[in-house]
């Protein structure tokens, strides 16, 4: 899946005149709390314009001079999680094509929307290449879930050749989690006897100790599901209610995405960030 950052204020790139303080930090509070689970969701490709990103930014800092918006840190925060997720800036190597035109309509058929230049025409580009397609709203607006945004794309030489391509939207931690979810790859649970089951029948060589599978491989199995993973290792983690223990998800290598568990002997073998986001999620 590739995930789209939308990095203007509002979807079609127009200027924000925002109401109140509290609005500015709601919302760029909501769009970090989202972009943060790909530090644990690591298998999208996350994308955004640098270029609109500049102009975001100066924006909010030109609000924070003017009207005393305590804004510094959350960008700082913005450009730190870009850069700690492995965020792509599309610019470097972009797709929409010169030329062509990028327009959607909006307000109910009452405008049309040119966005060529913006990241909403690269994820056409990409969508048209049959790629998945998620864009992620700094604001929420008509586009949502049940409504995605259908941009035209159309040559501008004749003769004409125009496709329109839907691209899903979401604007908070919730609805994005729900999305990436449904778009990981299949995963296939391989019991390893080394770590037993049930916490026994762990298989050590001499002088080694043997972290066990406390429970069933059946459970195991279930957890794989719904493990998340850490882009500092090529782990999985869980949580296991039942014993109340973290467990551990060792991938294999294999065509199959296989994993093989455990409930580590020593519970700081997941990392503190991992276990906050498990019990937070």
């Amino acid at each position: 899946m590739n995930v789209f950052f939308n990095d203007r204020i509002h979807i079609d790139g127009t200027d924000w005149i925002p109401v109140n303080t509290q609005e500015i930090e709601n919302n760029l509070s909501t769009i970090l709390e989202a972009l943060y689970i790909f530090n644990f969701y690591v298998e999208p490709s996350v994308l955004y314009s640098g270029d609109n990103l500049s102009k975001l930014v100066e924006n909010l800092e030109a609000l924070s001079s003017v009207h005393d918006y305590p804004l510094t840190n959350p960008i700082y925060k913005l450009r730190l999680i870009l850069r700690d997720i492995s965020a792509i800036d599309w610019n470097v190597i972009r797709r929409q094509k010169s030329d062509h035109n990028y327009y959607y309509i909006t307000d109910g058929g009452a405008s049309t929307r040119y966005v060529k230049e913006t990241t909403i025409a690269e994820a056409a580009e990409y969508k048209f290449n049959q790629e998945e397609v998620l864009m992620l709203k700094l604001l929420d607006s008509e586009f949502n879930q049940m409504n995605p945004i259908h941009v035209s794309r159309s040559s501008i030489n004749p003769p004409p050749n125009i496709q329109t391509i839907p691209i899903d939207a979401v604007s908070n931690k919730t609805m994005l989690t729900a999305k990436v979810k449904l778009s990981q790859k299949k995963r296939t649970y391989n019991w390893n006897p080394k770590h037993g089951e049930f916490g026994k029948g762990m298989k050590a060589n001499k002088g080694e100790d043997v972290s066990p599978l406390l429970g069933s491989r059946a459970e195991a199995a279930l957890l794989l599901n719904e493990a998340v993973g850490y882009r500092k290792t090529d782990e999985l983690y869980a949580f296991d209610i039942k014993t109340e223990s973290f467990m551990v998800f060792k991938c294999e290598y294999t065509i199959q995405n296989s994993y093989h568990s455990y409930h580590p002997l020593d519970q700081n073998e997941v990392d503190e960030e991992v276990k906050s986001f498990l019990l937070n999620p």
